[in-house]
Formats: structure tokens, C-alpha cells, sequence
């Protein structure tokens, strides 16, 4: 493996962060949902750009996958600062990965949104 290759996560997973980097680049966290909105319509919109893994909904706020990274990149540049259900969207990759318990997440784990221990 080169060197260029290592330090682009190349080489089947044996450089540092490889696929979890991959991975993260991948999920998004969708900020501003009005109650409104349902999983529906943030499939709907985010779909428009590519194939997406998962889409979930937690109270004001929404994560998405997309099988492809570029996708999300792409997302990021076509949705942030736009409007759903008339509020505006912000649309930024997600700090975290998924949550170890689907839709709720562990009593030990961060918010997503502010840092505190013991919500979603």
C-alpha cells in the first residue's frame, strides 16, 4: 500500500479510520424541523439526491444515511439553510454515528445536539 493510500483510508481498512471516517462521512443530522414534518417528507426531499441507507426522526431533528459519501456532501450543499414545511433546515454531517438503541439511544449516550448524557 502506498503511502497516498494509507493516508486516504485506502488499502482495506488497515490505516487509521478507514471505513468508520467512510462511514461518518455518510450521515447527516437535520436540524430546525418544525413538529410538522414527518420521515416521509425528509425521505422525499433527501432522496432527490441519492440512494439513502436510513432515515430517522427524533423530535426536532432528523438523521440520514446515504449509501454513497459524495451523496452526502452533496445534500449538505443542496439542502443547508433551505426551507421544510416552511422553516429552514440545517443540514451538517452528524457528530456521532448511529444510536446504540434505534430512535432512543442509551441512557450513556451524547445528544446529538447539545452534548448532555442521558437523552437524544
Amino acid at each position: 500500500m502506498s503511502y497516498y493510500d494509507r493516508d486516504r483510508g485506502g488499502g482495506g481498512g488497515g490505516g487509521r479510520g478507514g471505513a468508520r471516517n467512510t462511514d461518518r462521512l455518510r450521515r447527516l443530522y437535520i436540524g430546525n424541523l418544525n413538529r410538522h414534518v414527518r420521515e416521509r417528507d425528509v425521505k422525499e426531499l433527501f432522496s432527490q439526491i441519492g440512494p439513502m441507507k436510513d432515515c430517522e426522526i427524533v423530535e426536532n431533528f432528523a438523521f440520514v444515511e446515504y449509501e454513497e459519501p459524495r451523496d452526502a456532501a452533496d445534500a449538505i450543499k443542496e439542502f443547508d439553510g433551505s426551507r421544510l414545511e416552511g422553516d429552514r433546515i440545517i443540514v451538517e454531517y452528524a457528530r456521532k454515528g448511529p444510536a446504540t438503541v434505534r430512535g432512543r439511544g442509551s441512557l450513556n449516550t451524547r445528544c446529538y445536539n447539545c452534548g448532555e448524557i442521558g437523552h437524544m
